[in-house]
């Protein structure tokens, strides 16, 4: 078992709970967020909690927790580590990028648990998309293609750009990114932006013209040349390429 990871902060929080130990994390009730996904021998699960926060404030937590889901990188020497070591990694680069906060991880024999902070007042671009007009959308998606630049510029690519991995403050526009277990890092600036952006493209059929040129002008920005193929047409969505 390796030593868990603690955020500093949340030490008095989490003792207060009796949150120390990897058995502490590993029987909390599963209150799942969705349904366990099981694969390739193993599973892997997010539940919800809530507790109080390091200021007093009630505070929700994600805690993710996995048996037998493992990745190989050339980072870890090709050694097989939980997929959630690698959004580890991620959350943990730079304190500038725009990801959630990370709380805790810890790893036990195929066991994994990482436990990450909901924003406040953060939604979905999945669900903003639903509140919000068109105009008001493009507005968002400015925002996201500045976001997930930061990212690129660093040649660095989510590899699950789906637009319910991505969070939008409706006040701030600010942007915040979550489930990284996929990440990479790429050769060049275009080849993580043009991935993530065909993903998101192609998983976004409540984009309309406005809301693609708005995300695709922006991206250009940051990496000129870019190029992406028109996904194909969802059915029932006739405005969207």
């Amino acid at each position: 078992m390796t030593i868990p990871h603690v955020a500093p902060c949340w030490h008095t929080v989490l003792g207060a709970r009796n949150l120390l130990t990897f058995d502490d994390w590993w029987r909390l009730p599963a209150d799942w967020v969705e349904a366990p996904n099981f694969r390739r021998g193993g599973w892997s699960a997010v539940s919800r909690l809530t507790l109080t926060g390091p200021g007093g404030e009630p505070e929700t937590l994600y805690v993710k927790r996995q048996v037998a889901q493992f990745r190989r990188t050339p980072a870890t020497g090709m050694r097989p580590r939980p997929t959630y070591f690698h959004e580890f990694r991620a959350l943990s680069l730079s304190p500038a990028l725009p990801v959630v906060d990370w709380v805790c991880y810890a790893e036990r024999d195929d066991q994994a648990i990482l436990v990450t902070r909901a924003p406040r007042g953060f939604v979905p671009l999945s669900a903003l998309a639903r509140r919000w007009p068109a105009p008001h959308l493009s507005c968002a998606l400015v925002s996201v293609g500045a976001t997930l630049a930061l990212l690129h510029r660093r040649r660095l690519q989510h590899g699950a750009c789906y637009p319910d991995h991505i969070l939008v403050d409706p006040d701030t526009l600010r942007v915040r990114l979550l489930d990284l277990e996929r990440w990479r890092r790429r050769l060049t600036v275009t080849a993580a932006a043009r991935s993530d952006l065909d993903q998101l493209l192609r998983r976004a059929p409540f984009l309309d013209h406005a809301g693609r040129d708005s995300l695709l002008r922006t991206a250009r920005l940051y990496a000129p040349g870019l190029s992406l193929p028109a996904p194909r047409l969802p059915q029932g969505i006739p405005d969207y390429v």
